[in-house]
């Protein structure tokens, strides 16, 4: 973080938590419907301390974890051999965005979207 600027380190301190805030909610809210579409229990979403969050397919059992780094300002995610990361960042007009790994701009929607995928298309 010591590249960016104390304005810049601002930035990340006040809006990645509310970037991952958006992306728990979504991921509950997306499971609640996944659930009443398919008339059952498919997922179950559960908070974890401190900054945590965990999504288990029912059945076939599989989980994925995720986890907000507060100090390196990544979103961290498992799901069986699958891991990966996102990373928080500024565009040039210093707004805070997610990225994956080959520097795509990426909504908490479109981050919960890829995990749910993930999850539910994992054979373990």
């Amino acid at each position: 973080m010591s590249e960016y600027s104390e304005e810049e380190q601002r930035i990340f301190r006040i809006h990645a938590p509310r970037f991952w805030q958006a992306l728990r909610d979504w991921l509950g809210q997306r499971c609640q419907a996944l659930n009443a579409e398919k008339q059952r229990n498919l997922l179950e979403f559960e908070l974890s301390p401190p900054s945590g969050a965990k999504i288990r397919r029912i059945d076939p059992a599989a989980t994925v974890q995720v986890q907000f780094d507060e100090g390196t300002y990544r979103i961290r995610y498992s799901c069986g051999a699958g891991r990966g990361e996102y990373l928080f960042d500024l565009n040039t007009d210093k707004t805070l965005f997610l990225r994956d790994p080959y520097y795509r701009a990426l909504t908490p929607e479109q981050v919960g979207e890829k995990m749910l995928n993930l999850l539910l298309g994992s054979p373990f």
